[in-house]
């Protein structure tokens, strides 16, 4: 018999994860072990708190295009110069976790890419990508696509990363899913952009 809460009935869901009910309403409220809520709990520490206790210049941004707004997280190691001449490579991690569950401000993922900012030398970016079910595909992948694109264009990195000298555009690596990397890919692919290398990983 379905499961019914506040006179709604439930749909589907992912165990701990996602609760989907009759009235098109989503549940997206951590359910599994109190043990490690903490991890997937949104983290927003202050600037000077990430920069004392984690040496990193943290930043949350709503970047405006001509056909998108896409908010992004900077993880930027505080250990090099800003006016050095060597550019740092970009790690741009899409957190879309199934396309439906996680988010970019989990503490989990600040913990992980604060130290591998410090760690690689490397400017570290998280895309928040629009979740389903409440936004239907193709809407994160266009998230994710519209930020390769900005980091490609040389008017935005100047906008996004303060100073040109800090990224490397030419080489980017990828941290998601194997779903997602291949939807992403696919969609490079498509629209013809073959002048961008990239790598990718699994966090």
């Amino acid at each position: 018999m379905p499961m019914i809460e506040n006179n709604k009935k439930l749909v589907d869901e992912v165990a701990g994860w996602l609760r989907i009910y009759d009235d098109g309403s989503v549940d997206q409220i951590w359910m599994g072990p109190s043990e490690v809520e903490f991890l997937v709990t949104p983290y927003h520490p202050s600037s000077e708190e990430a920069l004392e206790r984690d040496g990193i210049v943290l930043q949350d941004r709503l970047i405006t295009t001509n056909d998108l707004d896409v908010s992004l997280r900077f993880y930027m190691p505080t250990t090099i110069e800003k006016k050095t001449t060597e550019k740092l490579p970009i790690i741009l991690h899409f957190q879309v976790g199934g396309f439906c569950i996680s988010k970019a401000t989990w503490f989990m993922y600040y913990q992980f890419y604060s130290h591998i900012a410090i760690a690689c030398q490397a400017v570290v970016i998280s895309v928040f990508t629009r979740l389903a079910p409440e936004y239907r595909l193709p809407s994160a992948i266009d998230d994710g696509y519209t930020a390769l694109l900005l980091l490609r264009s040389l008017r935005y990195r100047r906008l996004i990363l303060w100073e040109i000298n800090w990224t490397s555009p030419e080489c980017s690596s990828w941290e998601a899913d194997p779903v997602e990397i291949w939807f992403m890919k696919s969609r490079l692919a498509l629209e013809g952009n073959k002048k961008m290398t990239v790598g990718f990983g699994l966090p």
